[in-house]
């Protein structure tokens, strides 16, 4: 019990000074719509975002009920300018491995001070826990 404990310790501390030390640029990748187009005439289940999305649906995962909560709240948020459905193809390179988020959103946000507007740009992954330490949902 106490090699486990130990090793599952030194496990969560490696990873979170990954994450600490982990940063993101721009690479000016692009991406064909020809491949997300496939994509969409072939696959199923959608959920609508007419409003906000970049199409009129975003493709969730059957048994992803997070995924359709979260495209159907950024559909309805002021703040998102627009949101899509990252295909499988859509790889993050990661010290651990490639990572594949759910979702690309832009936010906008006012600067309080001189009321300036800018763009954020996130991936987002959607759980179905808050919970850091869930080790079975946060894998």
């Amino acid at each position: 019990m106490g090699k486990f404990f130990r090793r599952n310790n030194l496990k969560r501390i490696e990873l979170a000074e990954m994450l600490r030390t982990l940063s993101y640029h721009e690479t000016g990748d692009s991406f064909s719509l020809d491949q997300f187009k496939t994509k969409f005439f072939t696959s199923s289940p959608v959920e609508p975002t007419p409003n906000k999305g970049i199409y009129d649906y975003a493709l969730c995962d059957a048994d992803s009920q997070p995924e359709h909560d979260f495209a159907r709240q950024a559909d309805n948020d002021p703040k998102v300018v627009f949101f899509l459905k990252l295909p499988e193809f859509y790889k993050i390179p990661t010290p651990i491995g490639n990572y594949q988020p759910d979702f690309g959103l832009v936010v906008k946000q006012r600067n309080l001070k001189n009321n300036d507007a800018k763009e954020l740009y996130f991936v987002i992954e959607t759980k179905s826990t808050n919970d850091l330490n869930d080790t079975h949902a946060l894998t």
